[in-house]
């Protein structure tokens, strides 16, 4: 028998199960629980993003959007609620999208003033909410919101190409704000409904309702 494999060299005990000789049972329980150690390892490395879909904003380093470092749960994705402005928010800096970004959810303000600046394209796969005092500032880009939006604070536009795309199904566009879109669209099998006055200075295009 090759004794150089101590943990493929086994032998039946009564119960069933196949162990090593007397000798050579500690490597192989040693392995055994190193692999268990590797497997709970990976699991805890996975468990933030599937425990906590959302991040918030801390803004310690930079504005820089795509920096894990300022959030407290990385950088959000599609399935990740982004919160800017809550009690997390202890840095200097206000965030500012330079790089296409998507979120599940977007809440901008809570217990700090606060304001986004989207300079690319950003799609938020729910609903978007700007709190009282608070601002999100569009520059020439594309905004997509598959949810409701919720305007209580501030958002302004800053080109004439900035533009505004509805594209989810059953939406509606409300808060105690007048929001002034540069470009509208609603995209194709998209109700929208007006809870609230709005204004569109440039392109306003229908394929929906």
């Amino acid at each position: 028998m090759n004794t150089s494999l101590p943990y493929i060299y086994l032998f039946k005990k009564m119960d069933g199960q196949h162990l090593p000789p007397r000798g050579q049972r500690y490597i192989w329980m040693t392995c055994k629980r190193l692999a268990c150690r590797k497997r709970l390892l990976l699991l805890l490395l996975l468990l933030p993003a599937a425990l906590h879909a959302q991040t918030s904003w801390r803004g310690l380093i930079s504005s820089s959007w795509w920096d894990p470092i300022n959030w407290t749960n990385g950088v959000p994705g599609a399935s990740v609620d982004a919160i800017i402005g809550d009690a997390s928010f202890i840095g200097l800096f206000q965030p500012n999208i330079t790089t296409t970004s998507s979120c599940k959810s977007l809440i901008i303000g809570g217990s700090r003033i606060s304001t986004l600046t989207v300079s690319k394209g950003l799609t938020i796969g729910g609903n978007v909410t700007i709190n009282s005092g608070n601002t999100l500032s569009q520059k020439g880009a594309t905004l997509t919101v598959k949810g409701n939006w919720t305007n209580n604070g501030t958002y302004t536009t800053t080109s004439t190409s900035a533009k505004a795309t509805f594209s989810g199904t059953a939406q509606t566009i409300a808060g105690s704000s007048i929001t002034g879109f540069r470009q509208l669209t609603i995209g194709a099998g998209s109700t929208v409904t007006l809870n609230v006055n709005m204004t569109v200075s440039g392109t306003f295009s229908v394929s929906g309702t």
